[in-house]
């Protein structure tokens, strides 16, 4: 959205002149208004999930009265943000100055008051200046009004012409959630993967997921982690309780964070010392604790935050969960059904962790800042009831921030450099059935990786320009490792081994980026955003390929020897990848949007070098070094709406609704194959590798979000209806060649059911209404969810058996929150209300979820 005001001076035939000093001062406080107006919102649709908004940071300031453009220019260079001015707005006005610690918005509501003048955020970060309202007028002539709170964190969302949406800390409070992937149950066109019975989550968008298709980051922090199982492939392990909100793009990105993926991107932000230090205070802290019945026995945190001075602050956080063995829904018909019942995972939903951070933030002058951070996480699930077997995860991550904003338009330097391992310590039990002893396993991703981008600002003959250009890089190696515990069988857990480290395979992958990207924004209805990407990746690593097995003589052990060939990967490929938006504002409340992107996703080091047979040799894994990358082409129309004073004074209805279209090209997918010996199976126990569809997988649909604010009353609505068609299923039966000439058969012929997917519900509408009373202490609510059935494809029999019986359903929750006084809040809440029986998405089929579940929790602010 273009600037309503700019600092620029008009035309001479606009018939107003703007004297130099004007100028010179306009220029001081914040150039190219137009581009700060919406502009950047187009720069990066994604950046809302890469960065926190400006208006978070306390800054010491020492303003003296004088003339308002004078005071906004000193505000704008310490704050290190600008400030779009229209000058006839401020000719002739004088402020009152600007003496103390405050946040931008704090800071910019004391600059402006008697002015009857506001500041309003702007899309792309920043601020520009409008006549108040009438009532805000007319407050701010009161001879004392203080005013404490934050500017609408999701006003962003609905300014940006691009499919973004933000989760905040209060969305996160209403109803506490069991695993992190409850987190995300409100947002349409995103749907959480991970099961119950793990702490990590895996995030679809529109259909797509696993293997880096949607890059989740912890404060832009990649996690890239791998495991192959019967559920996602790939998981992020992050805390709930240590979160500040959730940033999430959809669809490809041009700038940071868009390399290597073409779902969207999801940012799980954690707290910083601005969400725990009060305004006016050096110090804050939070405590939180909730408990509940149905296995919910503890959650908890504290955390505090210290500014030293006004250069230096730091944050400490720590967290602890505990959760039991849920119970199912009693509603809804599935409970009885063994196949739910003991293979959802739910009877193995127990689990604990621990959670941390630390983090330090110097701001080296007024125009610099470095930020270090630690986040930590520790958890451990059981793997069967006795509790014999389990899973530990450990994930750690450090993170460096540098920030350079000079105040002047030629630099606006953001970079970040990370390192994230995440570690899975597995103790496996003996299994009789598949014939293998007890093992120790350890399954390990690292990854280091780092963005730089700066932004710069300049006018052309009618527009205003904002170009932003910089790179991205991440290199992810794995650490595969396999054990026998019986020392008895270690010679012939040789060949047991592979089984568990083939099918997550050891190797290295590598990606680097150049990007840039324009806004140009012509007066207040026009913007168009053009972005351009070059991606480059290798992949190296190798492993050992099973080629047959041999008979061994009477009485000697293994019964059979099976024989492996070594196999190496060692490529790389380009790609350059454009996008382009264009946004347009007929009439003030509304915004429409069209944008075409295209991406590239390379194979993941599972794909390419999957090796090995799954645990007791059911059938054989297959490497495929020949995989394509996945192109993505993504169409999208849609459009924003902002009304205020609709029903009632001081209200606002936001509504973002898009209409997409994503095709990829090369989709991979695993498919039954045959092997180089012409292996002849074709059925349960063939062989199996991952494959390139020969034709497009295509997700397209409908999402509608919509946010109501009012001063009693509030609500919001998430809509999505999804359309996917993965395609007839066609594909090189022979990926690794022939070398008996490549006999007839029936795989790889389009119609064959020889490759399976797990589709998102066709469905989903969750609606959140609640009412604010006694003076805004009391807070009450509910939320519908409601959900139809999904498609399932599926070359698995047992995932078909079950696909009928699959229920959507209503669940109703419900909440409640009071605030004893101003530190102290307890709230209330009951999940699954209705006590329904029904399934969720994970990764590879569907799980049952929780059944009704009470808690209660207890916050403090100090």
């Amino acid at each position: 959205m273009a600037s309503r005001h700019s600092p620029f001076p008009p035309p001479a035939s606009a018939g107003s002149l703007l004297v130099p000093s004007r100028l010179a001062r306009a220029l001081h406080i914040g150039l190219f208004g137009v581009l700060l107006g919406g502009g950047l919102a187009g720069l990066a649709p994604a950046a809302l999930a890469q960065s926190r908004s400006l208006s978070e940071g306390r800054v010491q300031y020492r303003i003296p009265p004088g003339n308002l453009d004078d005071a906004l220019g000193a505000f704008g260079n310490t704050a290190g943000i600008m400030v779009a001015v229209d000058p006839g707005l401020t000719a002739g006005m004088n402020s009152k100055g600007l003496d103390g610690v405050f946040s931008v918005v704090e800071g910019l509501d004391a600059l402006l008051s008697g002015t009857g003048l506001e500041a309003a955020s702007a899309p792309g970060g920043g601020y520009r200046l409008r006549r108040a309202s009438s009532r805000a007028a007319q407050v701010s002539k009161l001879d004392r009004v203080e005013v404490t709170g934050k500017a609408d964190p999701k006003l962003q969302v609905y300014e940006t012409p691009g499919s973004v949406a933000t989760i905040t800390r209060e969305d996160i409070d209403r109803l506490p959630p069991r695993t992190i992937g409850d987190v995300l149950a409100n947002t349409s066109g995103v749907f959480s993967v991970g099961a119950r019975n793990s702490p990590g989550v895996s995030v679809n968008i529109r259909g797509m997921q696993d293997f880096g298709r949607v890059n989740m980051m912890i404060d832009g922090a990649r996690q890239n982690f791998q495991q192959s199982g019967h559920g996602a492939n790939g998981a992020a392990y992050v805390d709930p309780e240590l979160l500040a909100g959730v940033d999430i793009s959809k669809g490809p990105v041009s700038t940071s964070g868009g390399a290597g993926m073409i779902g969207g991107m999801v940012n799980f932000r954690t707290i910083d010392a601005d969400d725990l230090i009060e305004p006016g205070r050096t110090d804050g802290a939070r405590v939180s604790a909730t408990t509940g019945n149905n296995a919910y026995k503890f959650s908890g945190s504290a955390a505090v935050a210290k500014r030293v001075n006004e250069d230096f602050d730091l944050v400490a956080g720590v967290s602890r969960k505990q959760l039991g063995t849920f119970g199912f829904g009693t509603r809804g018909g599935l409970a009885d059904d063994a196949y739910y019942t003991k293979m959802s995972g739910g009877y193995l939903s127990a689990q604990e962790y621990w959670s941390g951070l630390l983090k330090g933030t110097w701001r080296i002058s007024p125009t610099q800042k470095l930020k270090l951070s630690y986040l930590g996480f520790d958890s451990k699930v059981n793997l069967s009831q006795s509790g014999a077997a389990h899973s530990t995860v450990r994930r750690d991550t450090f993170i460096a921030d540098y920030s350079w904003q000079p105040g002047n338009d030629w630099i606006d330097l953001k970079s970040n450099l990370y390192y994230t391992r995440t570690r899975n310590s597995e103790q496996r039990e003996a299994s009789e059935v598949l014939g293998y002893s007890a093992f120790a396993l350890q399954y390990q991703t690292s990854t280091v990786g780092g963005t730089l981008e700066n932004i710069t600002r300049f006018r052309l003959p009618g527009a205003d320009v904002a170009l932003k250009v910089g790179g991205e890089f991440f290199h992810d190696w794995t650490n595969p490792q396999a054990q026998a515990a019986d020392e008895g069988l270690r010679q012939h857990a040789g060949n047991d081994s592979v089984w568990f480290t083939g099918s997550t395979p050891d190797g290295q992958r590598t990606m680097a980026s150049l990007f840039t990207e324009a806004s140009v924004a012509h007066s207040t209805w026009l913007e168009v955003i053009g972005g351009l990407r070059y991606d480059w990746y290798g992949i190296q690593g190798n492993g050992k390929q099973y080629v047959g097995s041999i008979i061994n003589p009477p009485g000697v052990r293994p019964d059979t020897t099976s024989i492996y060939t070594d196999f190496g990967v060692n490529r790389h490929a380009t790609a350059i990848s454009p996008k382009l938006t264009v946004a347009i504002r007929p009439v003030e409340p509304v915004q429409l949007f069209a944008s075409y992107g295209r991406g590239m996703r390379p194979p993941a080091i599972t794909e390419t070098m999957l090796s090995g047979a799954h645990p007791g040799n059911l059938f054989r894994y297959y490497p495929n070094p020949n995989l394509l990358e996945e192109r993505s082409r993504n169409w999208e129309v849609g459009a924003n709406f902002i009304f205020n004073d609709l029903v009632a004074r001081a209200d606002s209805l936001k509504i973002k609704a898009a209409w997409f279209d994503n095709r990829v090209k090369n989709y991979m997918v695993m498919g039954i194959i045959k092997t180089p010996a012409g292996d002849s199976s074709e059925g349960t126990y063939a062989p199996r590798a991952y494959v390139n569809l020969q034709g497009p997988f295509q997700s397209k649909g409908l999402e509608l979000q919509a946010d109501y604010a009012a001063g009693v009353a509030f609500g919001s609505l998430a809509y999505t209806q999804m359309i996917t068609d993965p395609g007839a299923g066609g594909y090189d039966p022979y990926p690794l060649g022939s070398l008996v000439g490549a006999p007839s058969t029936s795989l790889g012929q389009p119609g064959n059911p020889s490759v399976g997917y797990l589709l998102p519900p066709r469905k989903t509408l969750v609606l959140t209404a609640g009412v604010r009373l006694l003076d805004k202490r009391l807070t009450v609510g509910s939320r519908l969810r409601l959900r139809s059935p999904s498609r399932i494809q599926s070359a698995e029999q047992f995932l078909d058996l079950h696909a009928a019986q699959y229920s959507g359903g209503q669940v109703y929750d419900v909440w409640a929150a009071y605030q004893i006084n101003k530190s102290l809040t307890v709230r209330v809440a009951i999940d699954n209300l209705n006590n329904r029986n029904y399934t969720e998405l994970n990764g590879g089929s569907y799980f049952m979820a929780p059944g009704r579940t009470a808690t209660v929790s207890l916050s403090a602010k100090f």
